[in-house]
């Protein structure tokens, strides 16, 4: 959707122009229900709160400004295979100063030094209270495995075909293998979310400190498999290899950026793939996250690749030259 496209629409609809309603309707309701769908605790309400919200578009359409964003959130893609549906979206609330990176670095970085191998917290910062899409920020210390071999047996043993190379584009060399993402995972429902928030809220507000941070245990119930494996050119720049796939049940993966997100829909070994590049990504410490993903079927079972890298310096074509050997 065009936020040009929409604009004509809404006066037209503010004049009461019947018609106008059903266009604004048609341009925006895969993206209602697509964020919607994401937010409501309950599925089966969804198409119940799709009707308010349009009821209430159009008795608050006097109130509307004109020179404001119709839209603050923008699908970029959606694929399903098999069991697995992953999309990427774009929300203008993620997007961070960087005042507020830098704070988050700086924390993060001071939280996981305390953290020994096999642990995982999160870190409230009181300067993202108004960030809702960020309540708190998953660190972790992940276990690494650093034999190739026994890393890539782990592999096999759970079933996938493609196993990691020792190297990448020539100078990145294998470092280890982990299982989770190396950024930090929270497993919790709505409701959980909601009371450690509150928790970390008190404690901060009693405190009077900076940024609150609490050990959470390493999630074992996570409806994804999730491998990582590691690899370090002689400048310390990184490559993350993750692979993906569903325990049991169909699962829909959705990445979160800033609007300053860019995408790209790419074509990788006659696989659809997907390049985004994120500039106020907050696990990283350049603040900056890019990968290619691309997902394959086997049998019914899905398999989603990533292929990413920290490093300013890379290029998307390096970055994709590294997917194409894999």
């Amino acid at each position: 959707m065009n936020e040009m496209d929409i604009k004509p629409w809404l006066i037209r609809m503010s004049q009461g122009d019947e018609e106008a309603f059903q266009t604004i309707y048609d341009l925006t309701r895969d993206q209602a229900f697509g964020l919607i769908y994401y937010l409501a605790p309950n599925k089966h309400d969804v198409p119940d709160i799709m009707s308010e919200v349009y009821i209430e578009l159009f008795k608050s359409l006097d109130n509307y400004q004109l020179e404001q964003k119709f839209s603050s959130w923008t699908l970029l893609f959606e694929e399903t295979k098999g069991n697995m549906t992953m999309s990427a979206e774009t929300l203008e609330d993620l997007s961070l100063s960087k005042t507020q990176l830098d704070s988050i670095r700086q924390a993060r970085n001071e939280v996981k030094a305390q953290l020994n191998p096999g642990e995982s917290a999160v870190v409230y910062l009181t300067d993202l209270d108004n960030v809702k899409r960020l309540p708190f920020i998953p660190v972790s210390q992940p276990d690494v495995n650093e034999d190739l071999d026994t890393w890539r047996k782990a592999l096999t043993d759970r079933h996938f075909d493609v196993l990691p190379p020792d190297s990448l584009l020539g100078t990145y060399r294998f470092t280890g293998g982990m299982e989770l993402s190396p950024f930090g995972a929270y497993a919790g429902s709505e409701t959980d979310i909601a009371a450690l928030l509150e928790e970390l809220k008190a404690e901060s507000e009693e405190s009077r400190k900076d940024y609150i941070w609490r050990k959470t245990s390493i999630p074992t119930s996570f409806p994804l498999l999730s491998y990582t494996t590691v690899y370090r050119n002689s400048d310390q720049e990184t490559l993350y290899l993750v692979m993906e796939t569903p325990r049991d049940s169909k699962v829909k993966i959705q990445t979160l950026a800033p609007s300053s997100a860019e995408y790209e829909e790419m074509e990788l070994n006659g696989h659809a793939a997907h390049y985004l590049i994120n500039d106020s990504f907050v696990y990283t410490d350049s603040h900056v996250y890019q990968e290619i993903s691309w997902m394959i079927e086997k049998e019914g079972q899905a398999i989603l690749y990533r292929l990413g890298s920290d490093s300013p310096a890379m290029t998307k074509e390096r970055l994709m030259e590294a997917a194409k050997s894999i």
